[in-house]
């Protein structure tokens, strides 16, 4: 019975290691797509 909580409690604590990694992962994504389209849209304008 403990070894069953145990590993229940290790699964919970790895779904949420794994939904915040996912979600930094999201958001680094995010913010590196718009730098690289504000980089390129900046980068198209003449003269600047």
């Amino acid at each position: 019975m403990l070894n069953t909580n145990k590993f229940n409690q290790f699964k919970k604590a790895r779904s949420k290691l794994f939904h915040s990694i996912s979600f930094t992962a999201a958001w680094l994504f995010a913010i590196t797509f718009v730098g690289i389209f504000a980089f390129i849209f900046y980068k198209s304008i003449p003269g600047w």
